[in-house]
């Protein structure tokens, strides 16, 4: 087993915002999927957990694999933003981002 890092204070601060956008927002699927994405790489995860999967499965009794597409869904949404001009037409749900995933926009 890897030897957990201790979070900073600045650390801890960020992860308990970013776990509240997770937490109220299963509803926003971007804010959720950046807030997961920001978890994952910065790896805010580690005072508790040894792997973002289990930090996932425990935290929000989630598969890392959903979390992984929550965050592949904002990606593509965030792409999307910097060229439609209509809000009203970017996806409305994580399942309709992450059909767009494989297309090059």
């Amino acid at each position: 087993m890897a030897r957990r890092l201790p979070l900073s204070l600045p650390e801890k601060d960020d992860l308990a915002d970013l776990e509240r956008v997770v937490d109220r927002g299963l509803s926003t699927f971007t804010e959720v999927g950046l807030a997961l994405c920001s978890i994952r790489d910065r790896r805010l995860y580690r005072d508790t957990h040894d792997t973002f999967e289990g930090y996932c499965r425990e935290r929000w009794t989630m598969t890392r694999q959903y979390a992984n597409r929550l965050i592949v869904a904002h990606q593509v949404a965030a792409g999307l933003e910097t060229i439609v001009s209509n809000p009203d037409t970017l996806p409305a749900s994580e399942a309709q981002a992450r059909a767009l995933a494989g297309l090059d926009v």
